[in-house]
């Protein structure tokens, strides 16, 4: 996680906007689509509650999420109101162009991080059949 905020030292941002996707990601079991897709209005940053819309199948969901990620989410969203005043977009994680993060955007990122990190890249999607092996422990 810490590589992920050496991602780009140009906007660190960046970095922020990878490392609390990455941590939402492994925090809820999200999938990376859901995750990217969330706007401004689908987060409860006083309760702590995800609305997920046009998850698998079409269908909406409630996640809630843990306190310590609840803390991570008011910060990348002070920090990015602090760079970018003027949302151009709704979407809760945006680029460094204040657009909504794509998913070769955070790949690439992810990327960026675990090599920085000296680990061997792969996808994010690996993440959520994880988290879900751990809970099922």
């Amino acid at each position: 996680m810490q590589a992920s905020y050496r991602v780009s030292t140009d906007c660190p941002l960046r970095g922020q906007t990878i490392a609390t996707v990455i941590g939402l990601l492994a925090s809820t079991g999200l999938r990376s689509g859901e995750a990217l897709r969330l706007d401004r209005c689908d987060m409860d940053l006083t309760t702590g509650i995800l609305q997920i819309r046009r998850s698998k199948f079409k269908k909406d969901r409630v996640v809630p999420v843990h306190a310590t990620t609840l803390t991570a989410l008011r910060l990348y969203a002070e920090q990015r109101d602090r760079a970018f005043p003027v949302a151009k977009d709704s979407a809760f994680f945006i680029s460094s162009r204040r657009r909504r993060l794509s998913s070769s955007g955070l790949y690439y990122g992810f990327a960026q991080a675990c090599a920085l990190a000296g680990l061997n890249a792969h996808a994010v999607k690996p993440l959520r059949p994880m988290i879900c092996v751990i809970d099922s422990l």
